[in-house]
């Protein structure tokens, strides 16, 4: 709630859009409770099922196919560089295009 709080806040009293997935979290009483004090803030759901929608998901299914399932690292330490390091080839190819 903290964010929702702080972009509201940015916001000083626009339209706010957030694209969600359908977690459950997303739609309890609290958040409930957030939007009904606050009707400049408009949630919108993804499809269920549309993983392949959510970018978050897109990044969680690539680092666990190109470095979690191929990788042997020393420690959590180690794999967190070679993520970052797979992110940052990744910004610089997308820079390229």
């Amino acid at each position: 709630m903290e964010f929702l709080t702080e972009v509201v806040e940015r916001a000083q009293a626009r339209e706010v859009h957030i694209i969600l997935d359908n977690l459950s979290t997303h739609k309890s009483q609290v958040v409930r409770d957030f939007l009904a004090a606050h009707p400049n803030v408009h949630f919108h759901f993804t499809p269920t099922y549309s993983s392949w929608l959510n970018k978050v998901e897109i990044w969680f299914s690539k680092v666990e196919r190109d470095v979690i399932v191929r990788g042997i690292f020393a420690s959590a330490k180690d794999r967190g560089r070679y993520e970052t390091q797979l992110w940052r080839c990744e910004k610089r190819d997308e820079m390229r295009e």
